[in-house]
């Protein structure tokens, strides 16, 4: 039984079991879905169908295998994933170079180790940008108007506004220590949020390119990170005791070479990850 590529059938989705499938027995939508492509709802469509705007219906429901894509977003997505390749290449450069000169320039083991740490955390503020740019051109599918109609309702907006604002009462009414430890809780947050969510998507994009080896390893990235960010965090915490405590200051400078080698590991192989992602959509957009 064979099916034209631009309307995919069914059954040849990388469907997803969930505790409430929004398609019901009869292939038409029941539930609360919306166009990734237009935010226009689907509910009472054939699965099989196509939405007013032309996007499938199957990829708004289970997300379409990348075969099944137009040339153009295959293209799209090659050319993002170049500019986040070449963005890590750049930062991970610029990184050998703090590690070259903070050793050079170190009195001893100690002030070298604090000295890369430092350096490489500071770099590492600055990567919320690339992964903000991989969740916006690679691993997001869907448009502003599907966020519009799924989000912009007043409940919604109304919870997000309470929380901002209870956050900013708890930033104002801490004070010291524990201001530092929720500024410093904050930073992290800033840090590593946006890498989590651009490899969890990205784990779920290789999975539906498909290519489970690519998906395994953004996914084994995405635990690794969450290491990470937890060792620098208790890194951060730890600090200001550390120098009226001889054994606190060893166990930081020990989380402080632990972070910088898996930080490097992480870099380098999420820097592979994206050369063969993109030479596989290559391979489907030629």
């Amino acid at each position: 039984m064979s099916s034209d590529a631009s309307t995919p059938l069914r059954s040849a989705m990388p469907r997803k079991k969930r505790f409430f499938d929004p398609v019901g027995s009869d292939d038409y939508v029941r539930g609360r879905v919306f166009c990734v492509e237009c935010g226009a709802s689907l509910r009472g469509k054939l699965v099989t169908d196509r939405c007013e705007c032309g996007h499938t219906v199957t990829d708004s429901v289970y997300g379409d295998f990348l075969m099944y894509q137009e040339q153009r977003d295959l293209r799209r997505l090659n050319s993002a994933l170049g500019l986040l390749q070449y963005t890590g290449i750049t930062i991970l450069a610029l990184i050998a170079l703090g590690v070259i000169s903070a050793v050079s320039s170190a009195a001893n083991a100690e002030d070298a180790l604090a000295s890369i740490f430092e350096m490489a955390f500071t770099l590492a503020i600055l990567t919320p940008l690339p992964a903000t740019l991989g969740i916006t051109l690679v691993t997001r599918k869907r448009s502003l108007a599907y966020y519009r109609a799924r989000y912009g309702d007043a409940r919604f907006l109304a919870i997000v506004t309470g929380a901002a604002a209870i956050l900013l009462v708890m930033v104002v009414l801490i004070r010291d220590p524990y201001r530092k430890a929720l500024a410093n809780t904050l930073l992290i947050a800033f840090t590593g949020t946006p890498s989590l969510i651009f490899l969890m998507g990205f784990s779920r994009l290789m999975r539906h390119m498909p290519h489970r080896a690519l998906a395994n390893i953004a996914f084994g990235l995405f635990v690794v990170t969450c290491v990470l960010t937890a060792v620098c965090w208790g890194v951060l915490l730890m600090r200001p005791f550390a120098a009226d405590d001889d054994n606190l200051g060893g166990l930081v400078l020990t989380l402080q070479g632990i972070s910088i080698m898996i930080g490097l590991g992480v870099g380098a192989t999420t820097v592979h990850m994206l050369i063969k992602a993109r030479r596989s959509v290559a391979a489907f957009a030629r």
